[in-house]
């Protein structure tokens, strides 16, 4: 078998296979901390993968609509904090500001920022989703792979990354793109995973102590939508290698009322809620957002 280098063109390390999964292996660099599932998905499965009902319908979209709550939908909380965070960063006027949400869903982020006085635009690759921004949140939304299009550089006060880059197949590019858009003194906000969370720490030992027994949990935390999943070091070495500087980062559960589409017996559900609430004292949540500049 021949040996697997990191795919990250900052390090290019000799990496390792960590997991042995049903549907693809996850594969681990030592040296950067970067984590990836192998292989890759092909272009079928994207298109599968961003067109599947199941996952449309899921009560992470489905709770997005113009009446939602912050009890309603967790998200709401966590993208006011990171409103209030550009609002106070920006120089610009509020009429003036521009904000771009790549991989915007179904617009419920471009809907909030509107309302505080943000000139929005989103890009989306699903089209039900990007019809669905356009029609109930009256936001323009590009339909597309953000890679394909060919924005104005130097065109926006703000980025935000909701969910988007552990999606990416090269997040490298996704951010080197960010950096191209951004006026100068522009703000990146990113949410994603954390690789190193107390639901990772336990899904691992269980999968090491059985042998790889155990694999359904690792599964479940190594979603076949994803293609990256980051933890503190590996997403700070993408993001000074793209000319960004963290600025701050937060910590948040995991809120598995997102995961209501994914198929798993309820002894396990029961046990990830005390685990995610658990994670929060010992500060190993399951998810990150880092204020970048």
């Amino acid at each position: 078998m021949p040996s697997l280098q990191c795919v990250s063109p900052g390090c290019g390390a000799p990496a390792e296979i960590q997991y042995r999964l049903s549907a693809f292996d996850v594969v681990s660099c030592p040296r950067c901390g970067l984590k990836y599932r192998q292989p890759f998905p092909t272009s079928e499965e994207i298109s599968q993968m961003y067109n599947d009902p199941v996952s449309l319908a899921s009560s992470f979209f489905s709770g997005q609509n113009p009446d939602a709550t912050i009890k309603a939908h967790p998200e709401i909380s966590i993208y006011r904090q990171g409103l209030d965070w550009l609002s106070a960063c920006s120089s610009a006027q509020p009429k003036q500001r521009r904000l771009l949400d790549v991989g915007c869903g179904t617009g419920f982020f471009l809907h909030c920022a509107k309302n505080d006085g943000w000139d929005v635009e989103g890009v989306e690759i699903s089209r039900k989703h990007a019809e669905k921004a356009q029609r109930e949140f009256q936001v323009p939304v590009h339909c597309a792979d953000f890679s394909a299009l060919s924005l104005e550089p130097a065109s926006f006060d703000a980025i935000t990354l909701w969910d988007f880059l552990e999606h990416a197949k090269e997040p490298w590019k996704v951010l080197e793109e960010a950096r191209r858009l951004l006026r100068q003194n522009g703000k990146l906000v990113v949410f994603t995973i954390n690789s190193t969370s107390l639901f990772n720490q336990l899904a691992h030992w269980g999968y090491r102590l059985t042998r790889g027994g155990l694999r359904r949990p690792i599964e479940l935390l190594y979603d076949k939508r994803h293609n990256y999943y980051f933890d503190e070091r590996s997403l700070k070495a993408q993001l000074e290698g793209s000319g960004f500087t963290i600025e701050a980062r937060l910590y948040h559960r995991a809120h598995l009322k997102r995961w209501l589409g994914e198929p798993a017996p309820g002894w396990l559900l029961g046990m990830a809620e005390c685990v995610d609430w658990l994670s929060v004292p010992l500060k190993m949540q399951y998810r990150q957002l880092l204020f970048c500049c």
